[in-house]
C-alpha cells in the first residue's frame, strides 16, 4: 500500500533467549501488532539482539513510545523509530530498499 503510514519500531538490547513470540506478547499490550520479528544470525542461529515491531494503529505505537522504559527478561530495551523507503540506484550492489533506525 503506497502512502500508508508505518508504525514500526526498532527494538534493541533483546536478550538472546527472546524470540518473536515473546516480543509480540510484550508489545501487544500497547496495541494490535501488524508484525513482530527478531533478527537472527543465519550462520549461528543466535539472536543478533534486536528486532522490530509494527503496530496496526498509531495509538499502539504512541503508547509504546510514551512509556519511559521497557524491560524484557531482565534487559532494558532500547526503542528507535524506523523508516523504510525506496531508493533508486543503478550501481550494482546497492540495495533497493533503505532501512534506517534512529533512537527516540
Amino acid at each position: 500500500m503506497s502512502g500508508a503510514r508505518s508504525f514500526k519500531l526498532f527494538v534493541g538490547n533483546l536478550p538472546w533467549t527472546v524470540a518473536r513470540r515473546e516480543v509480540s506478547e510484550y508489545f501487544s499490550k500497547f496495541g494490535t501488532l501488524r508484525s513482530a520479528s527478531v533478527v537472527f544470525n543465519q550462520e549461528t542461529g543466535m539472536s543478533k539482539g534486536y528486532g522490530f515491531v509494527e503496530f496496526a494503529q498509531k495509538d499502539g505505537y504512541s503508547s509504546a513510545v510514551a512509556q519511559d522504559h521497557h524491560v524484557l527478561e531482565g534487559s532494558k530495551l532500547t526503542l528507535g523509530s524506523f523508516y523504510s523507503g525506496r531508493q533508486s540506484s543503478s550501481a550494482a550492489g546497492n540495495p533497493a530498499n533503505q532501512e534506517i533506525s534512529q533512537p527516540l
